[in-house]
């Protein structure tokens, strides 16, 4: 019997480019957000066109002391099918390494898993891709679904 997720639909495949674009961090449980000192969390994709393995460029924006910070680096696909990506800091940050995958994904909000690092535990965030507002039930019922711990209302 094929799995029935009522919140992703069966024929709709994912397709990297869907991710490019600002997607807003609105529930986590990631200490970086949760903590409050730092505000207004998002991610930002675009293609990275001088490779050929769908390396996608990531930078995390956000407001610390009402300074706007950024942390940059790189996304490798690990596994279309699975949504599972390798990301790799730029910069200073070029040596930190981190396994994520995309747990629910849609055009409009996305529930991103992350893996332990060394620097960081395991967690969730929740997204909305800019412009979009999502009803709190919706994302509250799909938490629920995938068995996903309570997160915190970042914004």
């Amino acid at each position: 019997m094929p799995f029935n997720n009522p919140f992703e639909d069966p024929n709709t495949s994912f397709e990297i480019t869907a991710l490019i674009g600002q997607w807003n961090i609105i529930y986590s449980n990631f200490p970086m957000w949760t903590n409050r000192k730092r505000k207004n969390p998002s991610l930002n994709y675009s293609l990275n066109s001088l490779d050929q393995e769908y390396i996608i460029n990531d930078q995390v924006k956000y407001r610390k002391s009402g300074k706007l910070k950024t942390i940059n680096g790189t996304n490798k696909v690990v596994s279309l099918q699975d949504k599972k990506f390798l990301w790799r800091g730029s910069g200073i940050l070029r040596f930190l390494r981190s396994k994520w995958q995309i747990i629910h994904f849609n055009e409009l909000w996305l529930i991103i898993y992350f893996e332990k690092t060394f620097f960081t535990p395991s967690g969730y965030d929740v997204a909305v891709k800019e412009g979009n507002n999502i009803n709190p039930h919706v994302i509250l019922e799909a938490l629920n679904y995938y068995k996903i711990p309570v997160l915190k209302k970042i914004q």
